[in-house]
């Protein structure tokens, strides 16, 4: 989806959930956007000043390194 369907599409009603995103991006678009977003703070965490341990939870994502991962299970 490009920065110009936005325009062609605009959201006309804003009360959750917003049905129209589920069309604009691909499923694996936004499954890599989460996993460098998940990556970027926690290097920003690491980073801080203060290096006082801070506990995330885990977070499983179906991407690593911004591919898809093998479901071991369906291998089988």
């Amino acid at each position: 989806m490009s920065l110009f369907s936005f325009s062609q599409d605009p959201i006309k009603d804003y009360s959750l959930p917003i049905k129209i995103l589920e069309t604009w991006f691909e499923e694996i678009v936004i499954t890599k956007k989460r996993e460098e977003l998940s990556n970027l703070i926690i290097k920003l965490m690491n980073n801080t000043k203060e290096k006082k341990p801070i506990n995330l939870p885990t977070i499983t994502l179906p991407t690593q390194n911004g591919k898809l991962k093998r479901d071991v299970k369906n291998q089988m």
